[in-house]
């Protein structure tokens, strides 16, 4: 067993490295409890786990990922809407806000939400700038994903069927199979 200053007590993060040992051990686990059913974040774990041994970088290595993801993913989605420059100071401000480096090591789902929320969105404006219903299936595949790693994302649909109503009705029906 690894021993972390965050591991213990009964923490979120304790609960998600327990589910994840489950993983490493028998492959797949029906989970047992709302931590072990945030699959996004305790399957890779559980996989790293069974792959490298368990450790405290293997601990760290799944939401790391999701961190420089999510990071990624934000940028990519400021950029697509106000250009490079403005994506590189909201990419650099939102790497210091303090739940980006206080919880990039540490197994809890603040970070995987908001990378499968950012992948979401991303997909999302680009279905709508095309018209491709291939990319908003996919844009729904990976708000789900979100939705499986925390389900109070669940309440960014509300807000999404805003902004669909906000949309001209012409573009309000994406086709699959049309390319632009």
């Amino acid at each position: 067993p690894i021993s972390h200053s965050f591991v213990g007590g009964g923490g979120d993060d304790w609960y998600y490295l327990e589910a994840a040992r489950c993983v490493a051990r028998h492959g797949w686990c029906v989970p047992e409890t709302h931590w072990a059913a945030r699959l996004p974040l305790t399957a890779p774990m559980g996989g790293t786990f069974a792959l490298f041994g368990e450790s405290e970088w293997s601990v760290a290595l799944v939401p790391l990922a999701y961190g420089i993801a999510g990071l990624i993913l934000f940028a990519a989605n400021v950029e697509h809407r106000f250009g490079r420059p403005a994506a590189a100071m909201a990419g650099a401000v939102f790497a210091l806000t303090p739940i980006v480096p206080l919880n990039a090591l540490i197994p809890l789902v603040d970070l995987p939400e908001f990378a499968w929320t950012m992948a979401s969105l991303l997909a999302l404006q680009h279905a709508l700038d095309r018209d491709d219903g291939r990319l908003a299936a996919l844009a729904g595949a990976l708000l789900a994903l979100g939705v499986m790693t925390r389900t109070s994302l669940v309440t960014l649909l509300p807000l999404l069927g805003i902004g669909w109503m906000m949309l001209n009705p012409a573009r309000r029906r994406l086709e699959i199979g049309r390319a632009h």
